[in-house]
Order: C-alpha cells, then structure tokens, then sequence
C-alpha cells in the first residue's frame, strides 16, 4: 500500500548509513510523498478507473438489484441502528432505483467480511433493516449473507438468481472504483447484468487549482490506497482464476 512504500523508503533512509545509497532513499522517500499525496495525480487516475455514472431514467426495469456490502459497521456493542460507512451510496441508491420502479427488488450480497466469523453480524441483514424502515416491503427484499469477498458475493449471488431470477438480466450496483472488479467477477458467474454506479472519489468536473499540484493531500493517499486494493485484487483474483 502506498503509505506503507512510503513508511518504508524513509525508515531505510534514515537506517542506512553509506552517503550514495542514502541520498539516493531521500530522493525516492520524496518522490514517492508527493506523487502519493498529490491530489490532481490521484484525482486523474480514479477518474480514468470509475465507471461513470448512469442516468436513472436511462434504465430499464429490471427485476432485481444486487447491492454489494462493505459500506457498513457491524461489530459496535449498540447494535439498535444502522452505522453507515463510506459507500452508502450503494443500498441509497438501491432504494431510489426500487422507488423509481427500476429494479423490482432488492438482493443484498454480504456476510460479516471477517476472518473471525464470531465479531459482528453479516452486514446484509443490517442494510436489510434499512430498507425496511424506508418502507421496502419484507417479501421484495433477499439477502445473502455467506459472502466475504467480491468473488464470494458473485458467486453465491449468482446461485441465488439463478434459481430466482433463471435467464434474466440483473443490475448490479456497487461502488464506482469497485465496478470493474466486481463486473470481472460476475461475468465469471455467467450473469447477465447492467451497472449502476454510486459512492465516487473522483471530482465530476475534472477542474484543478495550484493547490492541488502542489500542496500534499491526505485524500489523495486514500485514493491511492483504494486504486491499489483493486488493482492487486484484479491481478489475485485473475491469478486465481475467480476472473
């Protein structure tokens, strides 16, 4: 990860002790700061990586939307409510596509995400509760709550619409830098779907001042952090065969 390159760089620059091999760790410890907290770097490769967003009236309806966990907390001791994390967009946008009548139903695909399958609850059943206070009737709403990983949230997934949903054409709904390695991992299924994109990083109107070239950004680190979870996820799971 790219905190962790840069913790590294500068750790051995300061333990190492010969004058060449040392200037040359400052100047990579550097390089590696600014290009990792630039904001118009990070801005221009996650705007290159998201899937756009989809217009809801472009959509057609579909008889269900499959929403991807991983934006919700499930292990506080309170447990009388929803703690919502970055990429609520997902079951948000959900619920806008049901109310709009675009998707007829709602398949959210998610267990607890832990090793330690005895912290927390899946997270499916806590976006269930969602739903329902939003007014989604119990019986348009089906969980999977088995999966730990996007390709677990494929398949798993996949074995539910086909027994349900057998030759239809889903939409699948995650976030924008998770589309691409979730799209992989569903055609793997054999899935027919469409995309429908939420929770962006990248700026809408690629627009840039001084600031964001020169003064170092700890939301640009971010970014990175997630470009590069993606991409080492695309290479392991095509490694592993689940692309």
């Amino acid at each position: 990860m790219p905190l962790t390159l840069i913790s590294l760089a500068w750790m051995t620059f300061l333990l190492i002790k010969k004058k060449t091999w040392k200037r040359r760790l400052m100047w990579i410890a550097l390089l590696l700061s600014f290009v990792f907290t630039n904001n118009f770097l990070a801005q221009k490769l996650m705007y290159w990586w998201e899937i756009p967003a989809t217009p809801i009236a472009s959509l057609e309806s579909y008889p269900v939307g499959v929403v991807l966990t991983g934006i919700a907390l499930t292990d506080r001791e309170l447990n009388d409510r929803v703690y919502f994390a970055r990429g609520a967009d997902r079951i948000v946008n959900a619920l806008q596509l049901y109310k709009a009548g675009k998707i007829q139903k709602v398949l959210i695909s998610g267990g607890t995400g832990r090793i330690d399958q005895e912290i927390g609850f899946p997270e499916a059943i806590a976006l269930k509760d969602f739903l329902l206070l939003a007014g989604v009737p119990e019986n348009d709403i089906i969980l999977e709550t088995d999966a730990n990983n996007t390709y677990e949230n494929a398949k798993f997934s996949a074995e539910i619409l086909a027994q349900q949903f057998p030759n239809q054409k889903i939409l699948l709904i995650t976030s924008a830098f998770h589309m691409r390695r979730s799209a992989a991992c569903f055609s793997k299924q054999g899935v027919n779907f469409d995309t429908f994109t939420g929770d962006f990083f990248a700026k809408d109107k690629q627009k840039y001042g001084l600031g964001d070239f020169l003064i170092p950004n700890p939301d640009a680190l971010n970014i990175w952090t997630k470009l590069f979870k993606e991409w080492i996820g695309m290479i392991a799971y095509k490694v592993a065969g689940y692309i």
